[in-house]
């Protein structure tokens, strides 16, 4: 018989279908795999995770990169993932294939959920220059070619030192295009080899800055907040969670997110490129039944002890603090680069964390 400890409802699933990229964005957690050829998911192994993670019965199935659309049999999956019962079936892609309306309606056609498109501004040169690619053009194109088929476009855009100041403009751009939701987050540090690179990550305060300008835009514009949650204001904090605009702490400290690699192997997030935590695979097979898997992910020693690592109190003040537990001070990899006692403050006690829970309506984490 399982124990509580042992099963944990892992509700997001994404399988890294490949490393190559026709862009170079400047902070890419695969920042890593530029310099190297290539690899990609084998065919087979991908299948079966699919199949794997809707007996898991997963809400989110996230399909990612590399960039995914350069990947043969996308489409394939995407329609697989569906017919196997999974409600939510995401491709996060940099949108440039997408200027093929051919492609964005094969990709519709078999009942995509979301195209997660990223974009860095909504001005040109910027773009190129994050980018490092002559890429805009394409990039909006594909925006538009899913918006004027119907598809649901929702916007990734990343604050990083080159566009911070640009997104409150950029912003009512994309949605007068008809985009439905904007997710913006922070440029974070990044694991490359055995090192964390934040040499393109932003500077936590000027994150915290950009979310308070943006409180007061559309409430299609959510803050992905992975950093602590005392960064901003009482009042911005309230404001958002009320409104439901707010995403935070991080899916490795809860084990509710899995993340696998090109190679078939479990990693803590995809910020953790060929940094295995679990092999999946033997000998092309899936090892595991969703039952047996659910015993390992609850008990494993590897697992325990990164999870036990994600959930450590960055400051004192954590522990005085109720939000502490839905925050975990955020990403992980920004306390290997810069200070937490610098930033971590007494801004938000006394706000319960019960109370949050109960504005929240998101279905899964993260």
């Amino acid at each position: 018989m399982k124990t509580k400890k042992e099963i944990i409802d892992v509700t997001t699933g994404w399988i890294n279908l490949n490393t190559g990229c026709n862009n170079r964005c400047l902070w890419c957690y695969r920042k890593g795999d530029f310099t190297s050829r290539a690899e990609s998911i084998d065919f087979g192994m991908a299948t079966q995770i699919v199949d794997f993670f809707c007996d898991l019965r997963i809400y989110s199935c996230i399909f990612i990169g590399g960039e995914p659309t350069l990947y043969d049999g996308l489409v394939d999956l995407v329609r697989k993932a569906k017919i196997g019962g999974i409600k939510e079936v995401t491709v996060v892609t940099n949108g440039r294939l997408l200027k093929n309306p051919k492609l964005v309606n094969e990709i519709e056609d078999v009942g995509l959920d979301v195209f997660s498109i990223s974009i860095h501004s909504a001005n040109e040169k910027t773009h190129n220059i994050i980018a490092r690619t002559d890429s805009w053009q394409d990039t909006v194109s594909g925006i538009k070619n899913v918006i004027a088929v119907g598809g649901n476009c929702s916007l990734n855009v990343v604050a990083g030192n080159q566009n911070v100041d640009e997104i409150p403009e950029s912003l009512p751009i994309f949605l007068g295009w008809g985009v439905k939701k904007i997710i913006v987050s922070c440029a974070i540090p990044h694991i490359n080899g055995k090192k964390i690179d934040g040499s393109f990550a932003l500077e936590p305060r000027r994150f915290a800055a950009l979310v308070e300008k943006l409180t007061k835009q559309s409430k299609n514009v959510v803050i992905l907040h992975e950093l602590p949650l005392c960064l901003i204001s009482r009042k911005t904090f309230l404001c958002l969670a009320r409104e439901n605009r707010l995403g935070y702490g991080c899916h490795i400290g809860v084990g509710r997110g899995l993340s696998i690699d090109v190679d078939g192997n479990a990693i803590p997030c995809n910020s953790f490129p060929h940094h295995p935590i679990l092999q999946l695979f033997k000998n092309g097979k899936m090892k595991y039944s969703s039952d047996s898997f659910q015993k390992v992910w609850g008990s494993n020693k590897t697992i325990l002890a990164l999870r036990k690592e994600a959930n450590v109190f960055r400051s004192s003040v954590c522990k005085k603090c109720e939000l502490w537990e839905m925050c975990n001070c955020g990403c992980p990899l920004t306390w290997g680069y810069f200070n937490p006692d610098d930033y971590i403050n007494d801004g938000l006690y006394g706000i319960k964390a019960k109370t949050v829970y109960n504005w929240t309506k998101r279905r899964y984490n993260p």
